[in-house]
């Protein structure tokens, strides 16, 4: 018990606290400043990528939809019920929505 009340033990340990507390205020700092200049370094490229990707995203999904409409009319295709083979033939684009994409050039 004497050492947990020893002065240099309090010093110590409020010096360890002190510099743990300022090592994690320097790295949250340092990730948040050079976060912020790679999205400024970065954006117009990864703008690019992401409208890329959408329309990739769009497309396949409409590759999707020919590909399960050319199943429903295949004569060998006989694996969704009537009722459902009735809804999609009645509105086979039910629930589909498609995103208009603004390139922004700078």
């Amino acid at each position: 018990a004497g050492i947990l009340n020893s002065p240099l033990y309090t010093r110590i340990l409020l010096g360890v606290l002190f510099v743990g507390t300022a090592t994690i205020i320097k790295r949250t700092y340092l990730a948040m400043y050079f976060g912020k200049r790679m999205f400024l370094h970065f954006r117009n490229r990864m703008e690019k990528i992401l409208t890329r990707m959408q329309i990739f995203s769009q497309l396949a999904h409409v590759a999707d939809i020919a590909e399960s409409d050319r199943h429903l009319y295949d004569s060998n295709s006989l694996h969704l019920q009537d009722k459902e083979l009735e809804d999609i033939q009645r509105n086979p684009y039910d629930g589909i929505e498609f995103v208009s994409i603004k390139s922004t050039k700078n």
